[in-house]
């Protein structure tokens, strides 16, 4: 894919990270529509159990994205890369990645595993989001070249990427569109979340998936408590020693 070029197909994504969630997504340079669609919920009714329904989310713009990526991955991603997979003519997400940020002299390789990994997956098509501090290096936006390998040998599998997004202090850039509706200098997230990106998160929430502050937040929500842990072990231990 060549700077400025963006894939005008409509995907539409189960994510992994929901259960059966729909994003689907039309793009153009000048005018973005994103459907991201469906988590199950739970339609109550007496004496009977819960009918999941389909509830669909129109996500139109990268602010839309870029607000209910925490809701697929469980937490605000920082100094990392998260890589959506896209299956078939409507691009139905089959999973979706979330790596840290390597040092520079990794790109190369971090690209070829990513691939090989979307490879395998046998997606057509990803989203890329990237979430950095970093400032830019010779008029370039941070992890260009990054994405720029990937980019490269995705396309020599005939993958594309749908789109590919930057997130630095609070404003959102693109690596692929060069058009108005990308200007370089970024453009602010809105302080409150989109209302699709709300809603998508509500109904994700709805459907026991919380969205944590990173993933040092994530890790100790599975971590559980050790030295209480480490103590009842411990006794059980002296127990058989004793006899």
């Amino acid at each position: 894919m060549t700077s400025g070029e963006v894939d005008r197909s409509i995907p539409e994504i189960y994510s992994g990270g929901l259960t059966a969630a729909v994003v689907a997504a039309e793009l153009s340079t000048v005018r973005r529509s994103v459907l991201v669609g469906t988590v199950q919920c739970g339609a109550a009714s007496s004496g009977m159990a819960a009918t999941p329904r389909p509830v669909v989310v129109k996500l139109g713009t990268p602010p839309d994205i870029v607000g209910a990526m925490p809701s697929f991955i469980g937490f605000h991603p920082n100094e990392s890369l998260v890589v959506m997979c896209l299956h078939g003519p409507r691009k139905r997400n089959g999973l979706t990645m979330r790596l840290d940020l390597p040092a520079v002299r990794h790109h190369r390789g971090m690209a070829f595993d990513i691939t090989t990994r979307v490879t395998r997956e046998r997606a057509g098509s990803v989203i890329l989001v990237c979430y950095t501090a970093a400032a830019d290096v010779d008029g370039n936006l941070p992890r260009a070249d990054l994405v720029e390998r990937l980019a490269r040998q995705l396309e020599a599998r005939d993958i594309a990427i749908v789109e590919a997004l930057l997130v630095r202090d609070r404003r959102w850039f693109s690596y692929t569109c060069r058009e108005l509706c990308c200007p370089p200098s970024g453009t602010p997230i809105p302080r409150s979340p989109t209302g699709a990106a709300a809603r998508f998160a509500s109904e994700a929430a709805l459907n026991g998936r919380a969205v944590l502050p990173d993933r040092a937040a994530l890790v100790a929500s599975v971590r559980g408590p050790l030295a209480l842990r480490r103590i009842a072990l411990t006794q059980v231990y002296d127990r058989v020693a004793a006899g």
